[in-house]
């Protein structure tokens, strides 16, 4: 019995979309974004952020993703950074 209900569960991820190639793709794209954002963040966790207000970074790294950086609150080190051209990717082709 146990067994049966162990393949029904694998059958409805799979025919359910627990599987889908095209969700796999569209998080593999936007991995390649988070790892930028997070190779910045490393880079400007110790910087002094009292000199400027914000940082824009276009294409940072080399890639196509843009970035702004504005200063944690009430600290004098670090940036929050956020991505400016997420790829939200419900029906659009990688």
């Amino acid at each position: 019995m146990k067994l049966i209900k162990i393949l029904i569960i694998t059958a409805y991820l799979i025919v359910g979309g627990g599987c889908n190639y095209n969700a796999f793709k569209n998080e593999m794209a936007v991995q390649h974004q988070y790892s930028v954002m997070q190779a910045i963040e490393s880079r400007y966790k110790n910087i002094q952020n009292t000199s400027r207000s914000y940082v824009l970074l276009k294409n940072a790294l080399d890639s196509d993703t843009n970035l702004l950086l504005l200063p944690i609150l009430d600290q004098d080190r670090g940036y929050v950074v956020f991505i400016l051209n997420p790829l939200i990717l419900s029906n659009r082709r990688v």
